[in-house]
């Protein structure tokens, strides 16, 4: 399979008038374009020797499928009107002698896609980059960054050698492609299952209004996972198993992060609506939302203006969590506070608390993992005013409840599935009550016994 590679220099040259009428210089130059430049252009004309050395090797590898653009904004234009995400970009740092252009572009190459991306500069370049690449926004992505130099003699073979490395060793890099076609073929089956619907259609049958479509991103994600799941991608064979070594001061914060996106929906900044499941922060204190999205979809028509929530505690207000864990146990319950799922009983605590790990909090400007505890029967309820609707009574029935509503509150991230139904359930069930008395002591002691003598 070939490794598809996006060289963007500004010093890839322009070439002569008549050829100009047919290549638009600010477009891509896919790998027809390139050849044409190496055999029309002298190599005298080329601004840099680097440049063309590069192209015409990477073009030689019959593993690697090249493209190329003069300017990151070329790459972003082009990608409005067709989806292109290579697996590696080669980035030269100046455009028209100005970095700061360069530092966004490089940000927005990050934030894209997933990709690698080779940052090909001279020596003189080389402590103000590294400076840019300690800057917090870049910190969490510096891993998928290199540095090279276009001076050195060999800069262009080890460029090649550490690209093969890369694509052998990571594993959104070594599976990236075959996930993505997936995922493509995924889509293509969901449109076809839809095909004959018209948008009327689709309106009707999945209860879509102007606040939300949530019947239709339900059906979409559970068929896009039901297909996704059957395209069986082969991930590790067993002795890529046996193979693979985590370095241990990496493994905490690995987990962390995979499990993070495991447990959690982050949605952007416009999806503004309340949902079940959702984590949230209103005046520094943490909640998760537990009312019904049917509840919370014509929320004064059926909740009558109140939002119920529990409360969460971060592991940094451990003198606040330890009060209630200690409030009737002993100190030596820390030894036993073990929680083998999310909903699990963490051992020897009774009523469900339980702890959601690993959720992705911006503080500082950096983005931290934050752990919580939670007590099911801490529960809050907001009482949150009517909007004004100038007195139409239909319109307020039928209005969602937004973040806008609630005075302070910002969205975090909301439960995905299949965390989602059970965690609220649990909450639920515990707040129900759902029991029978204990036994007495001495009954409990005699079915003990009776149990044993079932091994003897």
């Amino acid at each position: 399979m070939r490794c598809s590679i996006c060289y963007i220099d500004d010093r890839i040259p322009a070439i002569d008038e008549a050829v100009n009428k047919i290549i638009d210089n600010t477009k891509k130059l896919d790998e027809t374009i390139l050849k044409l430049l190496l055999t029309s252009v002298n190599e005298e004309n080329w601004d840099e020797k680097e440049v063309r050395d590069l192209i015409t090797l990477l073009l030689g590898k019959e593993d690697i499928l090249l493209s190329a653009f003069t300017n990151p904004s070329f790459y972003f234009n082009h990608n409005q009107s067709e989806i292109y995400r290579p697996e590696i970009f080669i980035l030269d740092w100046d455009y028209n002698g100005d970095t700061n252009d360069t530092e966004d572009y490089l940000k927005q190459l990050l934030d894209y896609s997933f990709c690698f991306i080779a940052i090909y500069t001279r020596y003189d370049k080389l402590h103000e980059i590294e400076a840019i690449l300690e800057k917090p926004e870049f910190l969490d992505n510096k891993n998928r960054i290199v540095i090279w130099h276009k001076e050195d003699s060999d800069s262009v073979d080890k460029l090649i050698a550490n690209i093969m490395q890369l694509r052998e060793e990571n594993f959104s890099f070594k599976f990236g492609h075959e996930l993505r076609k997936n995922a493509i073929d995924a889509t293509e089956r969901i449109l076809l299952d839809l095909g004959a619907s018209t948008s009327n259609d689709i309106s009707k049958y999945f209860q879509i209004t102007d606040d939300s479509n949530k019947d239709l991103i339900d059906f979409i994600s559970e068929r896009f996972k039901s297909y996704l799941a059957s395209s069986k991608l082969k991930v590790l064979d067993e002795k890529e198993i046996d193979e693979v070594k985590i370095p241990e001061h990496t493994l905490d914060e690995l987990a962390g992060k995979l499990w993070s996106h495991r447990l959690y929906y982050y949605p952007s900044e416009t999806d503004q609506l309340f949902r079940k499941g959702d984590i949230f922060i209103k005046d520094g204190i943490y909640h998760l939302v537990i009312s019904a999205d049917c509840d919370l979809a014509k929320f004064w028509h059926k909740n009558f203006g109140s939002l119920n929530c529990i409360k969460l505690y971060p592991f940094d207000e451990k003198d606040v969590i330890k009060e209630k864990l200690l409030l009737t146990r002993k100190a030596d319950i820390k030894s036993k506070l073990f929680q083998f799922s999310l909903i699990s009983d963490v051992n020897s605590l009774t009523q469900g608390p339980f702890i959601l790990p690993f959720l992705r909090v911006k503080t500082d400007g950096q983005i931290l993992l934050k752990d919580f505890f939670a007590f099911p029967k801490d529960t809050i309820s907001f009482s949150i005013p009517a909007p004004d609707t100038g007195g139409d009574k239909t319109k307020l029935s039928k209005l969602s409840l937004k973040y806008g509503h609630l005075e302070n509150s910002v969205k975090l991230a909301s439960l995905t599935e299949p965390f989602l139904t059970q965690t609220v359930e649990h909450i639920l069930n515990v707040l129900r009550g759902f029991g029978v008395p204990d036994y007495p002591k001495s009954v409990v002691e005699l079915l003990h016994n009776k149990t044993k003598q079932i091994f003897e």
